[in-house]
């Protein structure tokens, strides 16, 4: 559960960098968020460092893939504030 909870900001910054350049910004954070934790479990392994277990692969992606649709949540919420901030400011 914890090691969910550290891959939240990497979902949270991996959609910042990615909105725009890339065509499907939800998907390709997930997967370097999938792909990060692999290499991480995959170092342990290599290296002794704890234990490669798939589960914190599965909980690590879950993280960033709770970052990723909050950051996505947040940047629409604001785009429709900012749209209703306009239609106020015409309305005058």
């Amino acid at each position: 559960m914890l090691n969910s909870l550290f891959f939240v900001p990497t979902g949270l910054s991996l959609p910042y960098i990615l909105s725009e350049k890339a065509s499907k910004p939800i998907r390709i954070s997930i997967l370097c968020g999938f792909l990060l934790s692999l290499t991480v479990e995959l170092l342990q392994l290599a290296l002794y460092r704890g234990t490669f277990d798939t589960t914190d692969i599965i909980m690590n992606t879950l993280g960033t893939a709770i970052g990723t649709l909050s950051f996505f949540a947040y940047d629409r919420l604001r785009k429709e504030s900012d749209k209703n901030d306009q239609k106020k400011n015409y309305d005058i």
